[in-house]
């Protein structure tokens, strides 16, 4: 059976494993992950979804919990996709931070998945800073 928890931080190896299975990368990119994970995970809120205790699915996002949410990464294990797991995560999102605007940036792939879900598409301008 499947649960899915607010706010409960995943294990940087938890969420490596999603990443890889979602094709975000190889294991090398991934060589420093405690250090990198630890400060972005320790700043961001979860939505996570799993199958007793093997984590399957996770949202992990940025919320001020007044007027934005933004949503950095949705992504459910490919053997456990399309049986609701990433609509449950929604669903809570939107349960517990609907009183804001969520954001999620997504590609063309997932876009219909999130339409379906009431999620508007907007064709905004974005500008980044990179060192």
């Amino acid at each position: 059976m499947i649960s899915v928890e607010i706010n409960q931080k995943p294990l940087s190896d938890e969420a490596i494993t999603l990443y890889l299975d979602a094709g975000w990368g190889t294991p090398a990119d991934y060589t420093d992950a405690e250090a990198v994970f630890g400060k972005a995970f320790d700043h961001s809120h979860f939505i996570t979804a799993r199958d007793s205790q093997k984590l399957v699915g996770m949202i992990r996002f940025l919320s001020d919990e007044a007027h934005d949410t933004q949503v950095i990464e949705c992504v459910v294990l490919k053997s456990y996709q399309r049986q609701g797991i990433g609509t449950q995560m929604l669903d809570a999102l939107v349960q517990h931070y609907g009183t804001t605007d969520i954001y999620i940036q997504s590609t063309a792939d997932a876009e219909a998945f999130f339409e379906k879900r009431r999620f508007k598409k907007h064709h905004l301008i974005g500008l980044s800073y990179r060192r």
